[in-house]
């Protein structure tokens, strides 16, 4: 395991999990966007991974009063898993104002088959 300098303030780390020729990045309190060499860390180090974790916090029209917060969108996720060739990229971190309701909405709007919305008690295998 090794980790990987976040944006968020006060600081954070993700981390990048192998084993077995499998690959897990964990990206949560960072604010993708914001800290281009930072972002592009987290690109390299992520590309063709089995799973990253991802900080979906907002929407992209949530973000501008947001700035500064530490945290990124569900649209950045998607961008990003594209980026990443990645094979899977959960979006967790959710703000916590959003219901269930909402939550099941935005998922079934998700514009990636590979992305999904992750949940207390979900298992996913790498």
């Amino acid at each position: 395991m090794s980790t990987i300098k976040l944006n968020h303030p006060g600081g954070a780390a993700g981390y990048i999990v192998e084993k077995n020729y499998k690959k897990v990045c964990v990206f949560l309190d960072h604010e993708y966007g914001l800290e281009p060499v930072i972002d592009n860390e987290l690109i390299n180090n992520a590309r063709d991974s089995d799973l990253i974790v991802w900080d979906g916090m907002f929407l992209d029209e949530e973000l501008p009063p947001k700035k500064g917060w530490g945290h990124s969108s569900i649209e950045q996720g998607i961008a990003f898993s594209e980026k990443t060739a990645c094979k899977s990229l959960a979006i967790a971190h959710h703000a916590p104002s959003r219901n269930d309701e909402q939550l099941n909405e935005h998922s079934n709007n998700l514009t990636s088959d590979k992305v999904f919305f992750a949940y207390q008690g979900l298992s996913h295998s790498v």
